[in-house]
């Protein structure tokens, strides 16, 4: 750090810091050194030599010379400071806001495509759990009492029924509609053989459709699924992507596919 010949550090003669770094600059004129302010450009303090003014005059020149040039190398240091702490340009900015935008766009995706397919699966958990209890109810049952569930293909909605051969009388116990879009797959896998009279009884129980597919669970743990076993299809359109539920007609198994 720039100071006064003296030792004192860089000010005013009587002992005040300058508000701003003092440079001495020599001056070779004559045995004298004029210490300068480098904003100001006006002298603030000289003193001259006496006798051997010129050794020590040269002395003092060479600390001088010194000074500035540590001076200088303070600056430079401190305008590499000042430079390192300066802000994002425009153009960063955008950049980092593009990038930002098309991870969050990528993030969204993947969390709504995580998410239909957990919707899918939880249909065809809820499918199988209403299966087997309903297959446990008929079991629990004596004839004529059987209980099936319909499901109403091309659409989301199914349900379970009660059917009495006696009366040839079917009625809807529980309607139930697939949430989150998932719906029961149109096609000839979705298809259970009817049964006389039950199937067209539960097809008309409130609310009726024509395109119900029934599966009865009887008494003795057996359905009316066809031989090798019959499927429902589950589909997500959103997606797309289907899975299904497959049912044995001898033992009443219901499992996942």
């Amino acid at each position: 750090m720039a100071g006064w010949p003296d030792g004192r550090m860089a000010g005013w003669p009587d002992g005040r810091v300058a508000a701003v770094p003092l440079v001495p600059i020599v001056r070779f004129e004559t045995p004298s050194i004029t210490y300068y302010s480098p904003l100001e450009q006006i002298p603030i303090y000289s003193r001259t030599g006496g006798a051997g003014g010129d050794a020590v005059g040269g002395r003092k020149a060479l600390a001088c010379r010194r000074r500035i040039r540590q001076g200088a190398e303070a600056l430079t240091r401190l305008r590499r400071a000042v430079r390192s702490e300066a802000g994002f340009t425009l153009l960063e900015l955008m950049v980092v806001i593009v990038l930002t935008g098309i991870v969050l766009t990528l993030s969204a995706f993947a969390v709504r495509q995580f998410w239909l397919r957990r919707s899918l699966q939880g249909a065809q958990d809820q499918v199988v759990v209403q299966m087997r209890q309903v297959q446990q109810r008929s079991m629990a049952e004596t004839y004529p009492i059987v209980y099936g569930v319909r499901f109403q293909k091309g659409s989301s909605n199914w349900g379970i029924v009660r059917y009495n051969a006696t009366s040839q009388t079917c009625q809807a116990v529980n309607n139930l509609t697939m949430g989150d879009g998932v719906r029961f797959v149109n096609d000839a896998e979705t298809d259970f053989p009817d049964v006389v009279t039950a199937t067209a009884a539960c097809r008309n129980a409130s609310p009726s459709s024509a395109s119900y597919e029934v599966l009865f669970f009887y008494p003795k743990g057996s359905t009316n699924a066809a031989t090798g076993g019959s499927s429902v299809k589950l589909e997500q359109p959103a997606i797309p992507r289907t899975n299904k539920v497959i049912v044995s007609p001898l033992t009443g198994r219901v499992t996942r596919a």
